[in-house]
Order: C-alpha cells, then sequence, then structure tokens
C-alpha cells in the first residue's frame, strides 16, 4: 500500500505542477504580447516635425529557443537522453550462461575479523 500512496501524491503533485505552469504560462504571454504591442506601436520620437534620429528603431525580443536560458536546459537534456539510451543499448544480457562451479569457489568471508561469540564452541576448546 506505501507505492500506491507514494504514487498518488506523484501523481497529485505533477497535476498541480501542470496547473501553476499553465497559470504562469498564460500570465507571461499575456504581459509579452501586451509589450510587444506596446512596442510595436510606439511611433518614433519626433524633433520639429522630423524624425530625431533617422537609425533609430525598435529592438523586439528574440524568440525564446535562440536565448541561452533555453538552450543550455535544452542541450542538458538532449545529452542526458542520448546517455540514457545509450546505456539502455549497452546493457545486454550475457550471452553464455552462468559459471556455477566458479560461483562455488568464491571464499564466503574473506578477511574478516570473526568474534568469539560468533564462533561455535568447539573452535573455541580448540577440538
Amino acid at each position: 500500500m506505501p507505492y500506491v500512496a507514494c504514487i498518488i501524491g506523484a501523481l497529485g503533485m505533477m497535476i498541480h505542477f501542470g496547473i501553476k505552469l499553465t497559470e504562469f504560462i498564460r500570465k507571461k504571454s499575456k504581459s509579452r504580447a501586451a509589450a510587444e504591442a506596446m512596442l510595436a506601436d510606439t511611433p518614433p520620437p519626433k524633433k520639429n516635425g522630423k524624425n530625431a534620429r533617422p537609425d533609430q528603431y525598435v529592438l523586439l525580443p528574440r524568440p525564446i529557443w535562440t536565448r541561452a536560458n533555453f538552450l543550455v536546459p535544452a542541450a542538458a537534456v538532449i545529452v542526458m537522453i542520448i546517455y540514457g539510451i545509450g546505456m539502455i543499448i549497452a546493457n545486454t544480457p550475457p550471452t553464455e550462461p552462468y559459471d556455477l562451479a566458479a560461483f562455488g569457489k568464491l571464499p564466503i568471508s574473506f578477511e574478516v575479523a570473526h568474534s568469539p561469540s560468533t564462533a561455535s564452541p568447539a573452535t573455541l576448546c580448540g577440538s
């Protein structure tokens, strides 16, 4: 039952995150659209009926996919996906069966100091 509780908690957190993310994106897009509309509708400043500087222009924001705050995390995600796919492909099962005879020859306790409480009474008496 703890697994079910963890799944329900994770699902609830994912739904909550999705709701908050869509609210944030909606607010951000409204404010960005309002800022772009304000920048696009602003006429150039005039001085005595003429433009103050003819080489002046309004700098519009760059698309999000050309910014570093999008490209760096996207590159990290792509690298992790490629790494994960490589690990999945490299993790192939063995082609030959296990060598049980060699496994049986492995020492069970190697360089372990046994305390007297774990030894049998026959070994303690020296017989």
